[in-house]
């Protein structure tokens, strides 16, 4: 998977924000909410092709938690961010 290249991440308080942008004005209608966790993964992977394991690996290093709730974790993520458009 790679994260689609008019996608940028935005903080907002405490908040992180996905904002689709089609390179000329932002549409605020596709905006999707994550936790900091979240975010930490799409950093991570910004620019390059990932997979959920990658994924599951970065929570357990960052985390120190489980690989098996890691990857659970990163499945329903990646999960997500396809139905949402943002990963292809």
């Amino acid at each position: 998977m790679k994260i689609k290249k008019n996608i940028s991440i935005r903080k907002i308080g405490d908040e992180y924000l996905l904002i689709l942008n089609d390179g000329k004005n932002a549409d605020y209608t596709r905006v999707v909410s994550m936790n900091g966790s979240a975010a930490f993964l799409l950093q991570q992977t910004a620019n390059e092709e990932f997979t959920v394991d990658q994924w599951a690996a970065l929570l357990v290093e960052k985390y120190e938690i489980d690989y098996g709730q890691a990857s659970v974790d990163a499945e329903a993520l990646a999960e997500k961010l396809c139905r949402a458009g943002v990963v292809a």
